[in-house]
């Protein structure tokens, strides 16, 4: 029976790592693009769920099992296109503040045996290519959050979901253990009703079209009924809000200036600006970690320039992410003068001791790379 297997050490311990797949948004965080929750029953270690892979694709039913809190949990399928499929997370303990993450599948394709060789090494090259991307994912969370675990969880109204960015907001500050309502717009998602928090998070203008901004309008309904401690509001570069906030003795507000947002994964599409010439950017990893330390930093305050060190083109880059399956790495070196030009936008972070984790526009783009075919490990 094919196996693959994948282990990368985290910078938490293993009692941490587990807690972060337990809680809810782990899924978006670390599910590839098109994948379809269609439900989720039951607590985290006894779960069940039914997913659907993508359009068209048979329905896909997943139960946990043989759970040990703080070390590891199994997925098994109960039904779905697999003859069998067990996948098994594991957390090490690897020293006093660290662990080794370890993921496990094993699995059997319902094809004749002539087609299981060349059927296992399609499986293996995607398997591959898709835990690069959620073991980075996992780590680099996993960092950002242990900057933050001495401060207090925040109960948070998000405002701005339904869109790629606002639902990987949602994802992440869950999984950091922030307790997260979420909603589309000024009405809440679902059964949540509005109801008093510590931070109003608003995303809703990273949602729109560029230019577009969003209607305001009973917004100040929504801190009434809210009464947070802070308020951050996103913005798209240019900014098209009043860069200076009113601050006050009892609300800390903050406006987050954002370029354009570089997904963290194939298959995203990010939203282009109109104007012409080098833009500022940011990758989504270092823009989910900045939200973060809006949220949870009393120094930030007023409007901040949320960019990278250097600026790029937008328009060189679209062809990268519109095919999302191309190898991108070996074309990185053609783009490596898209972001020359020094960014004083970039610059706004530092007074605030931000650490990117991608200054570099190479870097972020790493990450819509596909690896190499002949890389995964596949073990008959």
């Amino acid at each position: 029976m094919p196996v693959f297997e994948r282990c990368t050490e985290l910078p938490v311990t293993a009692a941490v790592a587990y807690a972060w797949h337990a809680r809810d948004g782990a899924l978006t965080r670390l599910a590839p693009p098109g994948l379809q929750v269609l439900w989720s029953r039951g607590a985290f270690e006894e779960r069940h769920l039914a997913m659907r892979p993508g359009f068209g694709q048979p329905l896909w039913h997943i139960i946990h099992e043989d759970a040990v809190i703080g070390r590891k949990f199994v997925d098994r399928q109960v039904r779905g296109p697999m003859r069998h499929w067990r996948h098994e997370h594991m957390f090490e303990p690897h020293g006093p503040d660290r662990c080794l993450l370890v993921d496990r599948i094993e699995w059997e394709f319902p094809v004749p045996p002539v087609g299981r060789w060349l059927a296992g090494r399609w499986l293996g090259g995607m398997l591959h290519r898709m835990f690069v991307d959620r073991h980075r994912i996992t780590r680099d969370d996993l960092a950002q959050h242990a900057q933050w675990e001495h401060v207090p969880r925040r109960s948070v109204v998000l405002l701005g979901c339904g869109s790629w960015i606002g639902d990987a907001v949602w994802a992440y500050l869950s999984t950091a253990g922030h307790r997260v309502c979420r909603y589309t717009g000024l009405e809440p998602a679902g059964t949540q009703r509005l109801e008093p928090a510590d931070v109003v998070l608003d995303m809703r203008a990273l949602a729109s079209k560029p230019g577009k901004g969003h209607n305001s309008e009973g917004l100040d309904d929504v801190m009434r009924t809210v009464r947070p401690a802070v308020h951050v509001v996103a913005t798209q570069w240019p900014p098209q809000l009043q860069r200076e906030l009113p601050q006050s003795d009892t609300i800390r507000r903050v406006c987050l200036c954002v370029g354009v947002v570089v997904p963290d994964r194939a298959g995203l599409q990010p939203s282009l600006p109109q104007v012409r010439g080098p833009q500022p950017w940011i990758a989504l990893q270092d823009l989910l970690g900045i939200v973060e330390a809006a949220m949870c930093d009393a120094q930030w305050r007023g409007s901040v320039d949320v960019a990278a060190p250097q600026r790029m083109d937008p328009r060189e880059l679209p062809a990268l992410w519109a095919r999302p399956r191309w190898p991108v790495g070996p074309r990185l070196g053609l783009l490596s003068h898209v972001a020359s030009e020094s960014s004083p936008e970039g610059q706004a972070l530092q007074r605030f001791g931000y650490r990117y984790r991608y200054p570099d526009l190479a870097g972020a783009l790493t990450c819509l790379a596909s690896p190499a075919a002949n890389l995964y490990n596949f073990n008959e």
